[in-house]
């Protein structure tokens, strides 16, 4: 360095060159090979002076390879640490000379440093990055096969959505008739009677699709506050709360649903497991809402039923998962084309008068419903003893399914 330098930190001004060699004396000659080393200083450099001025002028000035460097509040690290970790995160090796410090900080010298590098393409990250003009350095120089086209596309046909999947003719009358009941009961306007239905420590969660939109505007508006979606509801003790526990809270909760009428001609049932102990289900349909600002507005929804036994044939609920959207555009077209049947179905308004009356007896007499009433009557030309007669029949040879007497 140039004792015409200005260092405003410091009054005396620091000459590496300007103190004598000594054998064994790292700080000062890092790498003392063939004379290359101190030197340089006011009055008689040594051989080999770096500086290169025989005349004992400024030390080198301007061709001295020695750098100043200064910590900022490097006063308060201890020397020991802090000059190791700085040699840790350098990927040059360096050799501090005369560590001391000045006001709050530290300041040693370092002797010039070689940095060798090798050349390299640009980085992967940087492929994006480049202008139009460098694409082309980047081509390979190969031409591209044309692209495969067919003159005649035929359009892409999604396959028909299959029926309902019970995998055993046992359950499916069980099934059936546990759905006809609890959905008549949850469109009743009373959902209070299904405290029969969930086992005491049954559990209920409902889930709604993640959503970006208005939800003032949106149908789903009145679920969304209690949608338990597990990939936007992080926080466990959120979680644990919009889980409803036991029979009580879980009909408290639906209770506080908007009233609804579904669609039961649009159900799809699955049967997911079935044991002698254990039976789960998913059923899947269209409904809308009777009641609000949502007012037959038309929604979809998915059911899995976690059931158990119960008496007389029935159902037991343990776990309750719901979860509502809204439907498309095919499924709102194909909603609500037939009447939805109820509990106590009434004859067909389009049948004669006598005709309902024999329907009423004959539904009473054989114990079916009037779908399956009207079914017979219908088949037998309306002659009421004939219909009777192969009713028996079939009844014995037990080839009327359950569901024809599920009302």
């Amino acid at each position: 360095m140039s004792d015409n330098s200005q260092d405003s930190t410091s009054q005396s001004r620091f000459n590496p060159y300007n103190r004598p060699y000594r054998r064994g004396d790292g700080r000062l000659d890092r790498d003392h090979r063939g004379g290359r080393g101190g030197g340089g200083g006011r009055g008689g450099g040594y051989k080999g002076d770096r500086g290169g001025n025989s005349g004992g002028g400024g030390g080198g000035k301007n061709r001295s390879g020695w750098f100043k460097i200064t910590i900022p509040h490097g006063r308060k690290y201890n020397r020991k640490w802090l000059l190791p970790a700085l040699q840790n995160i350098c990927s040059v090796p360096f050799n501090a000379v005369h560590f001391h410090v000045e006001n709050t900080r530290a300041v040693f010298y370092v002797d010039e440093v070689e940095v060798h590098m090798n050349p390299s393409g640009p980085p992967s990250f940087m492929q994006s990055d480049l202008k139009p003009e460098d694409l082309e350095h980047l081509k390979d120089g190969h031409d591209l096969p044309p692209a495969i086209v067919f003159d005649v596309e035929s359009p892409t046909v999604l396959p028909a959505c299959k029926g309902s999947c019970f995998g055993s003719e046992e359950i499916k009358p069980i099934i059936l008739r546990f759905l006809q009941q609890f959905f008549s009961i949850y469109d009743s306007g009373d959902r209070q009677s299904l405290l029969d239905a969930y086992h005491d420590g049954a559990s209920l969660s409902l889930t709604t699709p993640f959503s970006t939109q208005n939800l003032s505007r949106s149908s789903l508006g009145d679920y969304h506050k209690d949608s338990r979606n597990l990939k936007k509801v992080k926080d466990t003790t959120m979680r644990f709360r919009l889980l409803k526990h036991t029979r009580l809270n879980a009909v408290a909760f639906i209770n506080e649903l908007p009233k609804t009428q579904h669609d039961t001609a649009s159900f799809n049932v699955d049967v997911n497991t079935y044991t002698n102990t254990l039976l789960a289900f998913t059923v899947s349909g269209v409904f809308k809402e009777v009641e609000g600002k949502s007012r037959d507005s038309t929604m979809a929804f998915s059911r899995v039923f976690v059931t158990v036994p119960a008496g007389n044939s029935g159902l037991c609920i343990v776990n309750d998962q719901l979860f509502i959207r809204m439907a498309t555009t095919e499924e709102i077209r194909r909603a609500f084309v037939a009447p939805a049947p109820t509990p106590s179905s009434s004859p067909v308004p389009t049948l004669t008068a006598p005709q309902q009356d024999m329907l009423s007896a004959f539904s009473l007499k054989s114990g079916m419903n009037f779908e399956w009433s009207q079914k017979c009557l219908q088949d037998n030309e309306w002659d009421f003893n004939r219909a009777a007669q192969v009713f028996t029949q079939l009844k014995t040879d037990g080839k009327i399914p359950d569901v024809a007497f599920i009302k």
